[in-house]
């Protein structure tokens, strides 16, 4: 019999992950198990499934019986969240305990499905699962409404290689702008479910005075008053419709607190020095626009509106509808967003700065160093893609990477996700 864990985050997770397990059950001989990272999952998984259920949550807020300091591991909450840098003795505390209980936890086990890579109750694990030989795949949602289960991890650490050499006679491009939509997002929910979700926000957006009462781990947004205070209080943010420059490029923002900003972008840990050297280094006959993230409008470091109201020819637009903006625009600046694949399935240039799965010359135009950002702006804005290069690059992604279906579509689409982990495991 193989002995299966699989790692959940929130009700949606647990949803989808509830039945992937049940279609693994009814194929193979397997024992299987859950640890939910926050409330929504683990309710979700006790109200609807006789699986095996832990709440990691719980678990966090013991006390520890070691001295050995795995509090290392918390390096990308605190960037997520510098005011709980102060509470060092609990994050001690509660560090040790995780790894006290994935150590108890992580007996027997023949496969790891672990949601994500990068924050710290996760790489506790990892760390467990390395020294324990246990086998892990990697879940993501994927580009396109699909989904990513990667032996190596996930965003720009996923295994997926393109060979250019190849030939192709589709048309990506095509294909995909026109794809039609197979699944709508799920959207029925018990009232009492829903209650459930809302308790995950006082468990990541936790208040600065009840910091200490909660997880650490699950901390990884600003605190709800401070977000309340922030909407309330700027008048930075510019909603309002704009016409669009004759001659412009697309810079599209991420939250601060992506893992994608802080693990996986080597040049800018902070969005404003990025801001300021994209602004720095446009061409002089080419305007700006910034795009904000849709959760974070109005949000950022309130140097970046100073910078952008001081700046000439340099604008927030948050109104004009994205695909818009994006196919009259000259190129597309991003450091490592999925907005960057959806300017590469409209045919634009795309100059990318972080790490990203989809960072290669043949298909965009990489920024390696700052010094190379200036040429690379220009060069996108003048040149257009090799779209040979990118119709390959998209269809061995699409076609033989990437699994159908999305974890939040109303009808879960499971068999190609099975196979997949029925595959590793059986291998």
């Amino acid at each position: 019999m193989k002995k299966i864990l699989i790692t959940v985050y929130y009700y949606d997770f647990a949803r989808y992950f509830d039945v992937i397990a049940q279609q693994l059950k009814s194929r193979i001989n397997c024992d299987i198990s859950f640890v939910c990272y926050y409330p929504s999952s683990y309710y979700y998984l006790k109200k609807y499934s006789n699986w095996d259920t832990d709440a990691l949550y719980e678990k966090a807020q013991g006390k520890s019986k070691t001295t050995v300091d795995k509090s290392f591991h918390y390096e990308y909450t605190l960037k997520c969240r510098s005011e709980l840098s102060g509470l060092k003795k609990k994050i001690s505390n509660e560090a040790n305990c995780i790894n006290e209980y994935w150590e108890s936890k992580l007996t027997g086990y023949d496969l790891i499905i672990s949601s994500g890579d990068s924050r710290p109750q996760t790489t506790i694990m990892l760390e467990l699962a390395k020294e324990k030989n246990i086998s892990v795949l990697y879940f993501e949602q994927g580009p396109f409404r699909t989904t990513i289960l990667d032996e190596s991890g996930v965003n720009s650490n996923i295994t997926f290689r393109p060979d250019f050499s190849q030939e192709t006679n589709l048309n990506m491009l095509e294909i995909l702008n026109k794809k039609p939509l197979k699944n709508k997002f799920f959207s029925k929910i018990t009232k009492q479910d829903k209650l459930n979700c809302y308790k995950d926000l006082l468990f990541s957006i936790t208040p600065n005075l009840l910091m200490s009462y909660y997880p650490i781990y699950t901390q990884t947004g600003d605190s709800l008053f401070g977000r309340v205070k922030k909407k309330l209080l700027s008048k930075k943010s510019n909603n309002k419709s704009y016409k669009l420059p004759s001659n412009y490029s697309l810079l599209a923002l991420q939250v601060p607190s992506d893992a994608q900003m802080i693990l996986n972008s080597k040049l800018y840990k902070d969005i404003f020095d990025l801001v300021f050297d994209v602004i720095k280094s446009m061409p002089k006959n080419l305007d700006l626009v910034i795009r904000e993230h849709p959760l974070y409008i109005g949000r950022y470091d309130s140097r970046i509106y100073e910078l952008i109201n001081q700046s000439k020819n340099v604008t927030i637009d948050n109104a004009t509808d994205l695909n818009k903006q994006i196919d009259n625009a000259k190129s597309i600046i991003v450091n490592n967003s999925t907005t960057g694949m959806d300017a590469l399935i409209r045919g634009k240039s795309v100059v990318v700065l972080g790490d990203a799965y989809y960072k290669w010359g043949e298909i965009c135009f990489p920024v390696y160093s700052k010094y190379e950002l200036k040429e690379q702006i220009k060069k996108a804005s003048e040149e257009k893609i090799n779209y040979k290069y990118v119709n390959l690059f998209l269809e061995q992604f699409y076609n033989n990477y990437l699994l159908p279906g999305h974890f939040q579509d109303e009808s879960i689409e499971s068999d190609a996700v099975v196979s997949k982990i029925i595959k590793h495991i059986e291998s």
